[in-house]
This record gives structure tokens, C-alpha cells and sequence, in this order.
């Protein structure tokens, strides 16, 4: 799962980019540690409704794809949200 970063008045939003999920934070690390735990919060829920993890969530609007393909990729990226995800891939546009 690919996340972007941005600033947006006084926070940091993290934007998951193959699904749209986002939480915010005053800092990059609480917006890191916030999507973590929603990401986290979707997966534990999906397995308690017997359901696959982001079934019904589509893609991020087109807008935050352009964004993360202008952006500057994070010295050291997240590590996965949950043990069955490939890495993620953080980037910036401040």
C-alpha cells in the first residue's frame, strides 16, 4: 500500500493511495501512527465480518495519485500496517 503525505493547513494528512483511507496528525508521525492504526482497525474488522480487508474501498481520487507522483519519497518508509501487506511506500509534498 503506497501512502502520501501532505500538508494541509496545520496538520499532516496520510493518504492511502490504492485505497482511500486517511487520518491526520500534527506531525508526520502522528499522521504515520494514526493511518497505521485505522489501517489496523480495517483489517481486524474485515476479519471479524469474514470479509477481505478493504473489500469495498475503492482507489484514492485521481487528485492524491498526481500528487504522490510529484512528491518526495520518505528517507525511511512505514513498515506494513499488517503482517500479510507488502511494504508501504510513504511520500511527501509539502
Amino acid at each position: 500500500m503506497r501512502v502520501l503525505l501532505l500538508k494541509e493547513n496545520d496538520r499532516w494528512v496520510a493518504q492511502g493511495l490504492e485505497y482511500d483511507i486517511t487520518a491526520s496528525g500534527v506531525s508526520i508521525a502522528e499522521a504515520k501512527a494514526a493511518f497505521r492504526r485505522m489501517v489496523e482497525a480495517q483489517v481486524a474488522g474485515a476479519e471479524h465480518d469474514g470479509i477481505e480487508p478493504f473489500e469495498g474501498i475503492g482507489p484514492a481520487p485521481d487528485f492524491y495519485h498526481e500528487l504522490a507522483e510529484r512528491a518526495e519519497p520518505l528517507k525511511n518508509p512505514m513498515p506494513p500496517p499488517a503482517p500479510t501487506m507488502e511494504a508501504s511506500l510513504c511520500a511527501v509534498y509539502a
